[in-house]
């Protein structure tokens, strides 16, 4: 299932091939016969929105309970316990969202199921491709839906606009990589929490609002090595992570913790 509810996060997140994330439980039950066709309920992971999904046959089509918005695909069981979506058309797309969904195949896998919901990944393509989505799709309807926003992505104007300050119910993640020579096409993805955050590339930045309070793990995954890092979350406060690069014979990601005055002048450096 790709959400459509998060249209402000949807490029920023498909620039590193994923929608929604959290990581899927081990294999269970594997019956899997009474989920091709009939009635769904999403709650995407980093989102407050609710989606119902019908499915009949070849098709399932996908509204958001909220706005109304619809996505039709065509549906291919694989195996069992496995399916491909393909976009056939959908209401109120942009441009950009609309070039990517027509040009990609999503390969999804159900990992475990119970009486009340199954467990799935979903990738690009195919089983090999990037891991898109780990989530949970429920059979009936939950009462309250409920808010699962840890992160998004903000600019500059609106975080200027908002005023932020000691009372804010959010804290501000700044995350750079300055221009260097060495290394320069080696990007990676940072997870926070298991959630694909975002995309470490040569001279970029980004500004993420983080709305919940406590540990953030962070993980960068790229070439032959990981790199972790702890920031324990407040709101009302910034933090500069610089998400740098390594050489020591291969390209290895650095995820470090700057003081605000080092990473704000490393920050507002890159263009």
């Amino acid at each position: 299932m790709l959400s459509l509810g998060k249209r402000n996060c949807f490029l920023f997140l498909l620039s590193i091939c994923i929608m929604s994330p959290g990581l899927a439980l081990g294999q269970k039950s594997k019956d899997c016969s009474n989920f091709k066709n009939g009635c769904f309920h999403s709650y995407p992971i980093n989102s407050a929105d609710h989606y119902i999904l019908h499915r009949d046959g070849a098709t399932q089509k996908e509204i958001n309970a909220v706005t109304g918005d619809s996505i039709i695909w065509k549906l291919d069981w694989n195996s069992d316990c496995s399916y491909s979506l393909k976009y056939i058309s959908g209401s109120k797309l942009k441009r950009e969202e609309l070039a990517v969904l027509k040009q990609h195949t999503f390969f999804y896998e159900i990992t475990e199921n119970t009486p009340d919901y199954y467990l799935f990944n979903g990738y690009l393509e195919n089983k090999k491709g990037a891991l898109l989505q780990s989530d949970t799709m429920w059979l009936k309807e939950k009462a309250v839906t409920p808010n699962t926003l840890l992160f998004a992505p903000t600019d500059p104007n609106a975080v200027r606009k908002a005023r932020f300050s000691d009372t804010s119910t959010y804290a501000l993640l700044y995350i750079y990589r300055p221009k260097r020579n060495i290394c320069f096409l080696a990007d990676y993805t940072v997870y926070g929490n298991d959630m694909p955050m975002f995309v470490s590339k040569n001279n970029s930045r980004y500004i993420l609002k983080i709305y919940k309070e406590g540990p953030l793990k962070l993980k960068a995954k790229g070439g032959l090595k990981d790199d972790n890092l702890e920031i324990n979350i407040r709101f009302g406060q910034k933090y500069y992570l610089g998400a740098l690069i390594k050489f020591g014979g291969y390209c290895t990601p650095l995820l470090t913790l700057e003081k605000e005055e080092t990473g704000k002048l490393e920050f507002d450096n890159i263009l």
